[in-house]
């Protein structure tokens, strides 16, 4: 090729990125194709030749990003073309004659900058720095073919850079920094709880996955919610019977169990619902090795019990959601009764899920004023303003609804979603859940219990023990007391 004058804007349709080379390697066909003349290497900034110092080249090549090889390497006595040099990237440049030619056919052509560019510009010199070498070599905008690859990368590094500086999206986070995978929650169970469940967290997961012993009835709750995957914005939607379809979950939410029946204890429903959890722990085990047990079936806290017994798993990765509905239904009453927004009432439910629960009425406050200050006996017999009456209608609202519908399911839905929201973000918020309790306020028994619990990507990361008083200590301890003894029952 004649030595004419090159452009450094590359063609559009010519240029492409290649693999790392060796020039000492590139044969004349591969050079032919890039016409640079790599054995005549100048320096860059000066169109007159001056004696040419590889290793001074090469470590301008390193600080830019170009030369990747190490400059002990080079030999100053060889010429360019014999030395190692390792570049990112070689480019097929045109003459101006050339490109006067693809000008007439289309005005449209690339610029290129490295994704190196978008890096560097975060840092305000780099970006003045970049500003000011590129109007110089603007100033220059002839490339000889003499001057080779050096001048090219140059030009195109600093005129990359400052544009970059310039466009609307600029870099945050690092390269090294990957962008985690889309997060994904599993189901298993798709009655009626499991499915208010579902429709609530697949709003917050970029995969939801529905598992179900009767094929036809997930197969048709996955159809439904994934014809309206347009509504709520992008969640993939996939289940079936087989437990593949949870692989590689971050969360898994067990509402599969035996329904409980109208005025039937929670505890009767011990026996039914760990053998089914006997089948479902070993698939969530095989699965998702991972993921973070998240269990609503009844009785929760026994049931959570079963689940780290039979997975193995740490007790901060198995959890139960315990008294957070209690706790809901709790707030929400007491705002009724108080006039205030259920959000502006902060009070516990502790203990069992159910039956034996324990109201703290001697924390329960309404923005930092605590009620039993204004009321000493807030809760206890003899209380003029009847509010333990609060906690029997907690404790008998699930009875209440399954009595007038069948079952319970949006509340327990929406907890389910406030929960996971939290474990997927990690929101580090305080709630009420079923957690392993021995050795807390005087409990001795090897069982789990609701408490305060601080909850983050990890799972729970903190439990928050209260201050009781003695009549709450008694009943909460009275509550471990129960759930022992139907644990020693069970048949494993």
């Amino acid at each position: 090729m004649d030595e004419e004058e090159l452009s450094f804007i590359p063609h559009s349709k010519s240029y492409v990125w290649k693999p790392p080379i060796k020039l000492s390697d590139c044969s004349s066909e591969y050079l032919q194709n890039c016409p640079v003349d790599y054995s005549l290497l100048e320096n860059p900034f000066n169109s007159k030749p001056e004696v040419y110092d590889p290793k001074k080249e090469a470590k301008l090549w390193q600080g830019l990003g170009i030369l990747t090889t190490n400059t002990s390497e080079i030999d100053s006595e060889k010429p360019p073309s014999e030395n190692p040099y390792y570049l990112t990237s070689v480019p097929a440049l045109h003459s101006k004659r050339e490109l006067k030619r693809i000008r007439r056919k289309s005005i449209v052509l690339s610029l290129f900058y490295s994704v190196t560019l978008a890096q560097l510009s975060r840092f305000p010199a780099i970006r003045l720095l970049a500003s000011s070498v590129c109007k110089l070599l603007i100033n220059n905008n002839s490339l000889y073919n003499t001057q080779g690859r050096i001048i090219y990368t140059i030009k195109l590094f600093f005129i990359g850079m400052s544009l970059s500086s310039n466009l609307l999206m600029k870099p945050v986070a690092s390269s090294s920094v990957e962008p985690r995978s889309r997060s994904k929650v599993t189901v298993i169970g798709v009655g009626m709880v499991g499915m208010a469940a579902a429709f609530s967290t697949m709003q917050i997961t970029g995969e939801l996955a529905l598992i179900d012993v009767v094929a036809d009835k997930v197969k048709g709750e996955v159809f439904d919610l994934q014809h309206g995957q347009q509504f709520f914005g992008r969640c993939k939607i996939d289940g079936g019977t087989d437990y593949k379809y949870s692989a590689n979950s971050d969360i898994v939410v067990i509402t599969a169990g035996a329904r409980q029946n109208e005025g039937e204890s929670r505890l009767n429903l011990v026996q039914r619902n760990v053998d089914i959890f006997k089948k479902i722990i070993p698939n969530i085990v095989k699965y998702s090795p991972k993921c973070i047990i998240v269990v609503v079936s009844n009785p929760v806290d026994i049931l959570t019990y079963v689940a780290r017994k039979l997975s193995g798993f740490e007790p901060h990765r198995v959890i139960g959601t315990g008294t957070m509905l209690d706790s809901a239904r709790f707030r929400f009453l007491l705002g009724e009764k108080l006039g205030v927004s259920a959000n502006s009432v902060h009070g516990y439910v502790i203990g069992e899920h159910g039956d034996s629960s324990v109201a703290v009425w001697s924390n329960v406050n309404v923005a930092g004023v605590r009620l039993s200050s204004l009321n000493p006996k807030i809760g206890c017999k003899g209380d003029p303003e009847n509010f333990e009456e609060i906690h029997k209608q907690v404790v008998q609202s699930a009875y209440d609804i399954i009595r007038l519908k069948g079952y319970t399911s949006w509340a327990i839905g929406l907890t389910c979603r406030s929960l996971c929201n939290a474990l997927l973000n990690n929101l580090h918020t305080i709630y009420p859940l079923s957690v392993p309790v021995k050795g807390i306020h005087g409990i001795n028994e090897d069982v789990y219990l609701s408490l305060p619990c601080l909850v983050t990507s990890a799972g729970i990361s903190h439990l928050i023990p209260l201050e009781l008083n003695d009549d709450e200590l008694c009943k909460l301890r009275k509550s471990a007391a129960t759930l022992n003894e139907v644990i020693q029952g069970i048949i494993w």
